[in-house]
């Protein structure tokens, strides 16, 4: 691109903070005309390369140059036309560009790159204990992004530079390291020869610990973790009596809600026969049924309070019973 550049007519400095270039002869301007002059020529360093983004929803990466400020100058930012050899290739923007620093120029769709990904994510328990009264669940959790690209040129190979946005609190386990990171994105490359295909596996590791309380964990789940090896049949045992206790507890908590609907019914039925009482004499059969009939229910009554009673210190006394025997249990 050199060979058609018009020749430089400016030189740059820098100023504190700012940068600026000063021309080197002066330039008269006509009234209400305007000039575009050439303030640097230069020669930069570059290559081409395949910029891919997944989340650009495309099926084909970016042409591109990577390019890096071998002038010694500053770079302002602004429109920049790409040509290959003398041929119009398309157009890209560029930010201020620092002596020595890169850039990644997107110009154009590389249509002889076809791209497909595919993504996957995996949970593994690795181990299960209880610690003070809670179960510590360890898991590993496996995230994969799979790249596949196939070069349709025949004729140019391609490097293909993947970008892939930072996965926070996660580690990067393959590749072992990106060929270059920045505040938001790792990328990656893949060497592509004419008419070749390739492909490109990212994946990213975590260990999460969650806890939950030991009653409500799921026992069907628990045993098949401990046929695999993941939790100890100390961990089973306790957890399982932990269980027998709580159950213990919700049939209590079903027998005081039963009382309590019995309660509820014989209150509503009194209520009825009180109302049909006041238009019935009482020197009638069917007043005295009725009369019987509250008796026999009062007494239920009363016995209903006293299983209640009894219910309630049974909840009570349970309880404190599992509350005592998860406090500070520790099996691993």
């Amino acid at each position: 691109m050199q060979r058609y550049a018009v020749n430089s007519q400016a030189q740059a400095g820098e100023t504190g903070e700012v940068f600026e270039y000063t021309l080197k002869t002066p330039v008269s301007i006509a009234r209400q005309r305007s000039a575009m002059l050439p303030i640097l020529a230069s020669a930069i360093d570059g290559r081409r390369v395949s910029i891919y983004n997944r989340a650009d929803g495309s099926e084909h990466p970016m042409r591109g140059v990577e390019i890096k400020n071998t002038t010694g100058l500053q770079l302002m930012p602004g429109p920049i036309s790409v040509f290959d050899g003398t041929a119009y290739a398309g157009d890209a923007q560029i930010g201020h560009v620092t002596a020595g620093d890169k850039r990644l120029l997107a110009y154009a769709v590389d249509l002889d790159v076809q791209a497909l990904t595919r993504e996957e994510q995996q949970t593994t328990v690795r181990s299960i204990k209880i610690v003070q009264g809670l179960i510590h669940q360890t898991s590993r959790q496996v995230h994969r992004i799979g790249y596949g690209f196939t070069n349709k040129d025949t004729k140019r190979p391609r490097q293909i530079l993947v970008e892939q946005p930072r996965m926070q609190g996660w580690d990067l386990v393959q590749p072992a390291k990106p060929v270059e990171e920045t505040r938001d994105l790792l990328r990656f490359e893949v060497s592509l020869a004419p008419g070749e295909s390739g492909t490109l596996d990212v994946v990213h590791e975590r260990t999460d610990l969650q806890t939950f309380a030991v009653t409500s964990y799921d026992m069907g789940m628990l045993l098949a973790y401990a046929k695999q090896g993941k939790v100890s049949k100390t961990v089973v045992d306790a957890i399982t009596k932990a269980a027998e206790m709580q159950a213990a507890i919700n049939d209590t908590q079903r027998r005081i809600e039963t009382l309590d609907q019995e309660r509820r019914s014989i209150d509503q039925d009194q209520a009825r026969i009180r109302q049909n009482m006041s238009s019935v004499s009482r020197d009638t059969d069917l007043y005295r049924r009725y009369t019987a009939k509250l008796n026999e229910q009062e007494n239920r009554l009363e016995a209903i309070r006293e299983e209640r009673q009894q219910e309630e210190s049974n909840l009570l006394r349970r309880q404190q019973e599992l509350e005592a025997y998860l406090r500070g249990l520790n099996v691993e």
